[in-house]
């Protein structure tokens, strides 16, 4: 078969459903269980999206819950590729909040590497909605550098991208409304 439905089913034994952004459940291109892939011999060198790489739990050293509330979050976001190479050091992969019942992931999808071929959101900081393990995620938003998004009562903001020898990041910010937060180096 097609790389992408061997990766696409692949997520399924690992426990996962489908990917969808606005009104399509498979609408999310950031994410193989989106399945809007290009459906060939050779597929392409991409990742899942936030919320499903951290309920596979990959990476979970470098994964944080932030409480904009109480602990708003400023620092950086490393790619996988780069975290796949040892790279992440003190930075962070994933990002999880949550606002009343729902919760939210938030990943850097670096364009480089094992994720060259990202066709959705390539180095935007992306964010996904998947409010139980074994739920289907939405693609909620795909922010360029300099760029904001309110969810509910909570901004998170993606201030640049910096790059360097050990690796790219990006840097963002997570905290309340009302709250003022400046992106800084």
């Amino acid at each position: 078969g097609y790389p992408i439905v061997q990766a696409h089913e692949y997520g399924h034994l690992l426990g996962q459903r489908h990917s969808g952004k606005g009104s399509s459940g498979y609408g999310d291109n950031s994410c193989y269980m989106g399945n809007q892939i290009p459906w060939d011999n050779v597929g392409a060198r991409m990742c899942f999206n936030a919320a499903k790489t951290y309920y596979f739990g990959w990476f979970s050293s470098w994964h944080k819950e932030v409480n904009p509330w109480s602990e708003p979050f400023s620092g950086f976001l490393v790619g996988i590729d780069d975290a796949s190479k040892g790279r992440a050091q003190s930075n962070k992969v994933i990002l999880k909040f949550s606002e009343g019942d729902k919760h939210y992931f938030i990943m850097f999808n670096r364009k480089k590497g094992i994720n060259d071929q990202a066709i959705g959101g390539a180095d935007q900081v992306m964010i996904t909605e998947q409010n139980q393990r074994n739920y289907d995620s939405m693609h909620k938003s795909g922010l360029s550098p300099g760029k904001q998004i309110n969810i509910g009562r909570v901004v998170v903001k993606f201030c640049h991208i910096q790059y360097t020898s050990t690796g790219d990041r990006a840097k963002v910010m997570v905290y309340r409304q009302g709250q003022s937060m400046q992106c800084g180096a």
